[in-house]
């Protein structure tokens, strides 16, 4: 057993997860004793994760929308720990168990992210690996291990008749070589290993197969061949196949949204029979959950999933728990309109300034940990945004601290007023540009911003200061070109480097901007674009 980070985690959303305990080595479906059982609350709800069970823990981390969450549950203790989160923020990452680490790949924000998790008496370390073929760089990639020095990838492309992609890994060399693709190329799909076969179950292919369709591996001789469908239509299920060793079992299945619908079946395959057994129904159903297999307790464990959207996870209830330990709970808002601010990163340190963990707000600008009892700062980041350190938070046992926080909004735009052509200058050549753009030709050039929260446009094109980008701005710029006033920038979005209009020489940038560059006031700049 190896320990982590010592704040067992409270039930603080409405966060249902289950385990499943049977006597593995029982091969008949009625000779098995089926029992799901409740288990405590995550802190917070996810969806998309990776992860998976080592040695006595589940290990959770990213996901949607909480992409740099780190989380671990113990079997034996009944609560669940922080982890050691990575230093990258992913969802819909290829992920397996291999060796007693978690191997994860791609996915979402992680084009060229490949890396692996090591847990030790200290919570554990994240190091790199070889990155994966290019076809494996995107999301839709899943992969397993073959118990020995292999893991191997699946992916496919999005066409409606989509190329398949299969490698593997070789763990000692921190080598990849490409391998032949299944006959059913699949994107999405569920692998899993036993007795030296790789089993490719459901995915997402073209619309015109059967989407029952499973396949297996022959490393030996590099054959693929289908063994018997299963019994459900499947989409998702990348994240949801899991071996015990003998057999093969999908726990739930689905994406849980769109067309893509999500069920609480549970089957499980015997490769010595070539049958699909059906096993007690999940008692909810989730799309998009995590599954491990815990082999010495003979369980499986679900975590997490989605409910009917694919952007709500769980639930968007916010209940607290009781528990020994406390909780840090929080929004954050900007300080233009107090709307929720997402991706906000949140990192937490204890009095000694050691990280306690890692967070990132939803789309509701909401943040959650779980905490021990003591004294914390926390850091709140985010592009456009000053950064905000609050101090002196005070975690109590068995409560909940509410610290919201306002984000002062700071604008990165570096241009020169009436630049529309990227020359940064002005000129007569600038009308000519922009009266191109009007008509339908390519948009202004490095100019486009963020001036206000969530309000981007191109900032160059307004030399009236009437903070929109329109033919009133030609007129005024010939106006200036014969004697009238000079241009003028929004006063809600000035150049962070003002130079002459005469500069013919690009500006040097500053790393930051002070507060005071930019007009505090409510007006808010509005996106303009040729009719």
């Amino acid at each position: 057993m190896r320990p982590y980070y010592k704040n067992p985690v409270i039930p603080l959303l409405i966060f249902l997860l289950f385990a499943l305990t049977y006597t593995s080595t029982q091969a008949q479906s009625e000779e098995r004793s089926i029992t799901w059982t409740s288990i405590p609350d995550a802190p917070v709800p996810f969806g998309k994760a990776a992860g998976g069970v080592i040695d006595d823990y589940l290990y959770v981390f990213g996901g949607q929308p909480h992409t740099r969450l780190a989380l671990a549950y113990s079997f034996t203790d009944g609560v669940w720990m922080q982890s050691t989160p990575s230093d990258n923020a992913l969802m819909e990452a290829a992920y397996c168990v291999a060796d007693g680490a978690i191997y994860r790949f791609s996915g979402i924000r992680g084009n060229n992210v490949a890396e692996k998790f090591v847990p030790d008496s200290s919570g554990g370390a994240w190091t790199t690996f070889a990155l994966p073929p290019f076809e494996f760089r995107r999301p839709g990639s899943s992969c397993c291990w073959d118990t020995g020095n292999f893991i191997y990838a699946n992916n496919s492309d999005k066409s409606n008749n989509p190329d398949g992609y299969f490698a593997r890994y070789n763990i000692t060399d921190n080598t990849w070589e490409m391998l032949s693709p299944p006959p059913h190329p699949r994107r999405y799909a569920g692998m899993a290993s036993v007795n030296d076969l790789i089993y490719l179950i459901g995915g997402i292919g073209s619309n015109q197969r059967d989407p029952r369709i499973c396949q297996v591996y022959d490393p030996a001789d590099g054959s693929w061949g289908l063994i018997a469908p299963h019994p459900d239509p499947l989409n998702y299920t990348n994240s949801t196949v899991i071996s015990d060793g003998a057999n093969i079992w999908t726990v739930g299945h689905g994406g849980g949204y769109g067309i893509f619908p999500a069920s609480a079946h549970v089957h499980y395959y015997d490769p010595a029979n070539d049958t699909w057994n059906q096993e007690t129904d999940l008692p909810v159903v989730r799309g998009l959950s995590l599954v491990g297999f815990h082999p010495t307790a003979s369980t499986i464990i679900q975590a997490g999933g989605n409910v009917g959207n694919g952007n709500r996870f769980v639930s968007d209830g916010r209940i607290t728990g009781v528990a020994p330990a406390g909780v840090l709970i929080g929004n954050v808002v900007d300080n233009w309109y107090s709307n929720p601010v997402f991706e906000v990163e949140v990192s937490v340190f204890d009095q000694n300034n050691n990280l306690m963990g890692v967070d990132t707000t939803d789309e509701y600008g909401f943040y959650a940990f779980a905490l021990n009892p003591g004294t914390y700062s926390a850091l709140y980041t985010r592009f456009s945004y000053l950064d905000s350190t609050i101090t002196d938070i005070v975690i109590n046992s068995n409560d909940t601290t509410e610290v919201n926080v306002i984000l002062t909004f700071q604008h990165q735009c570096d241009y020169v007023v009436g630049d529309v052509n990227g020359s940064w200058s002005y000129n007569g050549l600038d009308i000519t540009y922009a009266a191109c753009f009007f008509k339908g030709a390519p948009a202004p050039i490095n100019c486009l911003c963020e001036c206000t929260p969530g309000d981007w446009w191109y900032v160059c094109c307004d030399v009236n200061g009437d903070c929109e980008c329109n033919g009133l701005d030609i007129v005024y710029a010939v106006w200036y070109f014969k004697g009238g006033p000079p241009p003028t920038p929004c006063p809600d979005c000035p150049p962070i480097n003002p130079v002459s209009i005469d500069s013919k020489e690009k500006p040097k940038k500053k790393s930051t901007a002070s507060s005071s560059d930019r007009d505090s006031g409510s007006r808010s700049p509005r996106k303009y674009a040729p009719k």
